[in-house]
């Protein structure tokens, strides 16, 4: 099976951008970003690592961790949000594995 075949997935990765640098009532630089789309239709893998649960006095949440594969030559960086199946991952630091394929960790919270 070729490496090609084996990401069967496919990925949206957005980031956030800055936009036009702005001032305030002082006169100091206000930097604003928005949410925008870096890539579409990337190949990916994608399988369930973990997950524990996260609990406090007020709140109970579920913490899922993937792995996901990309090609080398996919744009993602640390933060990136990947929509894969209309699950939203928060993207952990990209690894490089022998400049074969990159290895990311992602995480999704789940109020329960």
């Amino acid at each position: 099976m070729a490496f090609e075949e084996m990401l069967s997935d496919r990925c949206t990765i957005k980031r956030q951008i800055p936009l036009e640098p702005s001032y305030d009532d002082y006169g100091n630089p206000v930097t604003e970003t928005t949410l925008g789309t870096i890539a579409t239709n990337v190949p990916c893998y994608m399988v369930r690592k973990t997950h524990d649960l996260i609990q406090s006095t007020s709140y109970q949440t579920l913490r899922e961790n993937w792995k996901v594969t990309f090609p080398i030559d996919a744009d993602v960086q640390v933060n990136d949000i990947l929509i894969i199946d209309d699950m939203e991952l928060v993207a952990g630091t990209p690894r490089n594995v022998k400049d074969h394929h990159l290895s990311v960790f992602a995480t999704q919270d789940i109020a329960l």
